[in-house]
């Protein structure tokens, strides 16, 4: 599987309809592709890697603040995913 890298943020469900959540975590890869994850879908997937640690591609990664340090860092699709859901606690 080729290596993509992508982050992620969450933003407000601006279409919000009645039992809709007010936000969603954001996806987007290098390539352009964009993505929602509602706050029960990242559960699943919390899920899943516990149930999977033996698939998991964890790499030694630094995060910076884009506010304070507009230069970015690359991280893969699943380094985001395994960073964003490892210190979460549903």
């Amino acid at each position: 599987m080729e290596k993509q890298y992508a982050y992620i943020q969450s933003v407000e469900n601006t279409g919000k309809r009645t039992s809709a959540g007010t936000e969603y975590f954001q996806l987007v890869t290098e390539r352009g592709g964009i993505y929602f994850f509602t706050a029960n879908d990242m559960k699943k997937a919390k899920t899943r890697a516990e149930k999977n640690t033996e698939d998991q591609a964890i790499e030694n990664i630094k995060f910076v603040n884009l506010t304070e340090n507009p230069a970015k860092k690359d991280i893969s699709f699943g380094q985001a995913l395994g960073k964003l859901l490892n210190p979460l606690k549903w």
